[in-house]
């Protein structure tokens, strides 16, 4: 007969309830009829982490499907985040993350500083653009995809994170300066992983119950552990209160959105990305917005959404923060567009996709990532030709269209846009098209 086993409930790293548990009997469980998951581990404890709170049961956490139990805007479905309507609607994603339908029909392409990966219907994914990045080996079917400065990582079928690329700051792992094929990072087995993203030299994971794991580059304190020391190893970011549901990494800051809708941000603040007055933080703080449903960073600025609309902050000498000015802005600002469903922001232009599948983009256009035939940045969301379900944004642009077609378009100097050249375009082109 198996002896009772205390379990601890933990939230954001600290311990906030000890209490008997006789049912784990396996490595990832339910903890009697707690709304959480547990893991019996060698000190024979039986952790519960992130318990969900507005679900009935814990598989609704990561249902495929709004509503499993009860429907509530920041509710964890696969893939995304459950918004107001009960709608599921992806996450954005690291590099300047991605953005739009959780459910994407056709390819979706996921930017980097130098790269870009192209995710397949079947889980297959290909890369063009810097040499080193492309892979020695075949990459495993993926899940999710994240491309940093000049290294990338997948989510792979079976719930790990396998990265490759350049490591010089560990954000590949704890490898040599140099990882030529996609290779496990060491985050704790006995949690499944569902969501990846890179900033230009870290990144971070998300598992199944709602933890945030970070490793890499750290001198801005943007790994959220509460120091600034670089990490080779993923270590737990500290002090979130709550699951999750929604993250995205920048240059040196990066942005979570937790259950129930409350953003917080940590790292670097010379330009009010993470929402404040303070210098920088190496813990996580709480942003002063209303609930939001996503959010997307960018080089240095920020922006978050809702059903109410976009805000964003931070850095704006590209007109970057979409509010008619070319201030930087540590309070943030109301972006001029309605309807918008999702933002994704590149290195220093954003784009919004709206819920009729319009494309918006302004900021930064030097290389073309608006997307408008020109190369003249704008303050103000400006409207591509294109619909869209899918964007991805670094300093060029790449989007899934309705009809499930790849379209890219910026800056291409090592063939990052997929056309087979390294010539800038500054109106969208087919990836494989000349």
């Amino acid at each position: 007969m198996m002896k009772a086993r205390s379990y601890l409930v933990v939230l954001g790293g600290v311990v906030v309830a000890s209490l008997a548990n006789t049912n784990c009997v396996s490595n990832v469980e339910v903890c009697g009829g707690d709304r959480g998951k547990c893991f019996c581990d060698a000190a024979v404890d039986c952790e519960v982490v992130y318990p969900t709170t507005e679900c009935s049961a814990p598989t609704c956490s990561l249902a495929g499907v709004c509503g499993q139990a009860v429907a509530s805007p920041g509710e964890p479905c696969t893939g995304g985040t459950c918004d107001s309507s009960g709608t599921c609607v992806a996450n954005g994603t690291g590099g300047g993350g991605g953005s739009g339908a959780a459910i994407v029909v056709g390819p979706r392409p996921f930017t980097g500083g130098e790269h870009t990966c192209l995710l397949q219907t079947d889980g297959n994914v290909d890369c063009f653009g810097k040499t080193l990045l492309k892979s020695a080996t075949p990459i495993p079917k993926s899940g999710d995809v994240a491309l940093g400065k000049s290294h990338s990582c997948v989510v792979t079928s079976t719930g790990r994170v396998e990265c490759w690329g350049n490591n010089n700051f560990g954000q590949v792992g704890d490898f040599p300066d140099i990882v030529d094929q996609p290779t496990e990072v060491a985050l704790p087995t006995r949690l499944s992983y569902v969501k990846v993203a890179s900033g230009a030299f870290h990144s971070c994971a998300i598992s199944d119950v709602g933890s945030l794991h970070c490793w890499g580059r750290n001198e801005a304190g943007q790994l959220g552990t509460g120091n600034t020391a670089l990490a080779a190893f993923p270590d737990v970011v500290s002090g979130l209160p709550a699951a999750v549901v929604a993250f995205d990494l920048g240059e040196r800051h990066s942005c979570a959105v937790v259950s129930g809708g409350d953003l917080y941000c940590w790292g670097a603040n010379d330009f009010g990305q993470i929402g404040g007055p303070l210098p920088g933080s190496d813990v996580p703080i709480k942003v002063a917005v209303p609930a939001v449903e996503g959010v997307t960073v960018g080089g240095s600025h920020t922006c978050a959404w809702s059903s109410t609309g976009a805000l964003c902050w931070g850095k704006n000498d590209d007109g970057q923060l979409g509010n008619g000015q070319v201030t930087s802005s540590s309070t943030p600002v109301i972006v001029k567009l309605d309807d918008i469903q999702a933002v994704t922001a590149g290195r220093n232009h954003t784009c919004a996709q709206t819920s009729e599948h319009s494309l918006y983009c302004w900021g930064a256009n030097s290389y073309g990532q608006l997307g408008d035939g020109t190369t003249t940045g704008k303050t103000v969301p400006t409207k591509l030709a294109l619909l869209v379900q899918w964007v991805n944004a670094d300093n060029h642009t790449c989007v899934t269209d309705t009809s499930g077609v790849a379209w890219c378009w910026g800056r291409n100097h090592l063939g990052q846009l997929g056309n087979g050249n390294t010539v800038d375009r500054s109106v969208p082109v087919t990836i494989g098209a000349k």
